[in-house]
């Protein structure tokens, strides 16, 4: 029987971990993912979100961008803006039919409160033209115990929403 890790070195060794991969944070549910294409809407807590999803998938994935913030994004980061449509390549639908999973931010930027607020509904409009599945997620905060304070999230990722009941209405 192999003893228990202390408490101080598993500390250690999950920090050590962070430093491999600074971005990455816990996700629950991760099998909820369909294998193919669908929209990850995610809700919006602070700057470094997309960084924090992005880096927890273990899939590759495309961000989709609103217009105001490509020029803050950070070089070799997938992403893909909603004022792409002109570009059929580059366009969100086209990445949809390539098989990604888009990630979407309904809320768009973070007020840094924690709180959820209103979004807008282009990927709803985008799933039902498409007929891509949404998966919905949150990023919930953790006990201030199990949290160093860089990384106070976990990602939770919902029941998939199944977009083709809509189609035609």
């Amino acid at each position: 029987m192999v003893p228990a890790m202390p408490r101080e070195l598993a500390n250690l060794r999950r920090s050590a971990g962070r430093l491999r991969n600074p971005w990455k944070i816990g996700v629950e549910h991760l099998e909820r993912l369909p294998d193919g294409a669908c929209i990850l809407a995610v809700n919006r807590v602070g700057p470094f979100d997309h960084l924090n999803v992005m880096a927890s998938l273990g899939r590759t994935a495309t961000l989709v961008l609103e217009p105001q913030n490509r020029r803050r994004m950070i070089p070799g980061l997938r992403h893909v803006s909603w004022d792409d449509q002109s570009d059929a390549e580059r366009s969100p639908a086209a990445r949809l039919a390539r098989g990604e999973i888009l990630v979407v931010f309904p809320e768009g930027a973070s007020d840094g409160d924690g709180v959820v607020h209103k979004g807008h509904a282009r990927f709803v409009a985008l799933a039902l033209s498409t007929g891509v599945t949404i998966v919905p997620a949150a990023l919930v905060p953790l006990k201030a115990r199990e949290a160093l304070p860089e990384f106070r999230y976990r990602l939770r990722i919902g029941e998939v929403i199944d977009t083709t009941r809509f189609a035609g209405d």
